[in-house]
């Protein structure tokens, strides 16, 4: 079968694929905001909405999907409130926040991982198809790194700053692509070659949180490959770690010592949070301070940080804590420990690895940033695969590479 065939119209999850792409090439092929931009979100959302439905309808459905619908409502609830009340509220900045942002970050984010967990169910999706489009995947978040970088750019030299004063947020896109490395166990060289790249743009986007979340998650791959590899493999093994970590070593090195700002956000003698800390603090002494129970169990509903803060508390659980109160960090509490049992519950050393990769950044990024808002079509794409593999097996093809 050529290369071609894999991304063939008749699958209708190469379709699906095809959208999401398009959605996010916006800005670059067609201008952002255009009708076609909003024509293709409205049919990706469309089909979603309807997969979702389609999988709840059966009932039997595996325990972390339980858990994301709780989330779904609660989001699809507050989100609805949001627009329906159109409260005008603008950021700290001066921006003035669309009331439908808060209610499509989230539908994009998580409604993905029901129509491929629908397509995986239905065979679409199996192991060959995420190794066919991982590449292609690799390719758009090089291309969107680059994209993003120059736009930056531009707006730097606009303000007159110098351009070193970067950071790119697509460090975390190839943070993200690490779940993909497990697919390809039956060619390590690879694997190691797709950690060194991303890598390579981690370290290069200058985002401390996606390199910490990077370092632990390729810490956990190379543990692994390493303690599962036979004892004529895990020469070549060790090996392979070595050079990788050498490689990131010197780049890390390379780039301290030649761009200020760099070296500014790396070294430990610095305290500079990007402003969390203040935000940290504001947060909990509002917590602390708040007598109104109504307010305490169910938030205030959404945009509510930036209500109180004039910014995003970049931290899931502070933000549901001040959206949605006690009933929004105990379902995200909730969610969090089916995600775990859900890797626990994966024997295949494969799988399981392929669930750290998005759980082990997730997790992280919850504290420092916004992971739940955060997930990527290929995160959903392997998750949605792990989840039928795991629950039914019978119901996923595997072809002639298997995933093992």
């Amino acid at each position: 079968m050529s290369i071609l065939k894999q991304y063939t119209l008749t699958n209708v999850a190469n379709v699906y694929t095809f959208l999401w792409l398009l959605y996010y090439m916006q800005g670059t092929f067609y201008p952002s905001g255009s009708s076609i931009g909003i024509a293709v979100m409205s049919i990706f959302l469309l089909v979603s909405f309807f997969l979702f439905l389609k999988v709840n309808w059966k009932g039997c459905i595996p325990s972390y999907l339980k858990g994301l619908n709780v989330l779904f409502v609660l989001f699809s609830i507050y989100g609805i409130i949001r627009i329906v009340d159109a409260e005008t509220i603008y950021r700290a900045d001066g921006v003035l926040q669309n009331p439908t942002i808060y209610l499509k970050s989230y539908y994009i984010s998580i409604l993905p991982t029901y129509a491929l967990y629908y397509f995986a169910n239905k065979g679409k999706i199996n192991a060959d198809w995420i190794r066919n489009w991982a590449f292609v995947f690799i390719i758009f978040a090089v291309f969107q790194y680059f994209n993003s970088e120059a736009t930056m750019m531009e707006r730097l030299g606009q303000k007159g700053k110098e351009a070193e004063l970067l950071t790119n947020n697509m460090g975390y896109y190839f943070v993200s692509l690490m779940c993909l490395i497990p697919f390809f166990s039956k060619k390590p060289l690879l694997q190691y070659i797709i950690l060194a790249l991303c890598g390579f743009f981690v370290i290069s986007s200058a985002k401390r949180g996606a390199l910490i979340c990077y370092a632990i998650s390729a810490s956990v791959f190379l543990w692994y490959n390493f303690r599962h590899s036979s004892s004529r493999k895990k020469i070549i093994a060790f090996v392979l770690g070595v050079c990788c970590l050498y490689g990131a070593y010197s780049y890390m090195n390379f780039m301290i010592s030649t761009n200020a700002f760099f070296a500014s956000r790396f070294i430990m003698n610095t305290s500079n949070s990007s402003g969390r800390d203040d935000l940290y603090s504001q947060v909990l002494d509002y917590i602390s301070n708040e007598t109104n129970v109504f307010r305490l169990i169910f938030g205030n509903g959404a945009d509510g940080s930036i209500v109180l803060l004039g910014n995003f508390a970049h931290n899931d659980w502070l933000e549901f804590a001040i959206d949605m109160g006690i009933l929004g960090v105990l379902a995200f509490f909730v969610y969090n420990v089916i995600f775990v049992r859900t890797i626990r519950y994966a024997q295949n050393t494969s799988i399981r690895m392929a669930l750290l990769f998005i759980y082990i950044p997730f997790v992280l990024k919850s504290v420092f940033s916004m992971a739940i808002g955060g997930f990527h079509l290929y995160e959903s794409a392997v998750l949605a695969f792990c989840l039928v593999y795991l629950y039914k097996p019978k119901c996923v093809y595997l072809s002639a590479g298997q995933f093992h």
